[in-house]
């Protein structure tokens, strides 16, 4: 019987997501004029995850994806009009001039941004998960195989039964017809 532990990972999925973190950081001390067309990219490219989830997968896997899809749908669409408008416009339109900016305050941007962009994500995996549970909870029990009798002929007779000393004892068998 193999025992796993919930916070059990495999070395691939620890590197993996060590990866994902350190690119978030470098992105989020980039430029703001390099960083906001890697959010929108992220942004733009994030749908196609869901959508071939909800065609590829089957079961409890298509429940979550369509969760996701669902959970995720309305606020995706707010983003992406939000980051065409940043696209068109730019950040720095608001700021003091393109490329000046005080200690401290380019990172600020692309934390409120990456907020504004990774919140869909999130909440799409929200839905996905709680999308899961629903469909765990709605599954009927599987059916539980009638109990194999120890007299059956799959199962032979011991041959021998341990004492109490630990010795072997034969067992002699009965057989009568009826």
């Amino acid at each position: 019987m193999k025992v796993t532990f919930i916070m059990q990972f495999r070395l691939r999925t620890l590197f993996i997501i060590t990866a994902i973190v350190c690119v978030y950081c470098s992105i989020l001390n980039a430029p703001v004029f390099i960083a906001f067309p890697l959010f929108c990219a992220f942004v733009w490219l994030t749908p196609a995850y869901w959508i071939a989830g909800v065609i590829y997968a089957r079961e409890a896997k298509r429940a979550f994806f369509i969760g996701g899809l669902a959970a995720g749908a309305v606020p995706f669409i707010a983003l992406v009009f939000c980051s065409l408008v940043m696209a068109v416009d730019g950040p720095w339109r608001w700021s003091r001039g393109y490329g000046r900016y005080e200690f401290g305050e380019t990172q600020l941007i692309n934390m409120i941004c990456s907020l504004f962009i990774f919140a869909p994500v999130v909440l799409a995996f929200l839905g996905g998960w709680i999308s899961l549970a629903v469909y765990r909870s709605m599954q009927p029990p599987k059916p539980v195989p009638p109990a194999a009798s120890p007299f059956g002929p799959n199962h032979p007779p011991p041959k021998a039964i341990p004492n109490h000393e630990g010795e072997q004892l034969p067992v002699r068998t009965i057989s009568a017809r009826i």
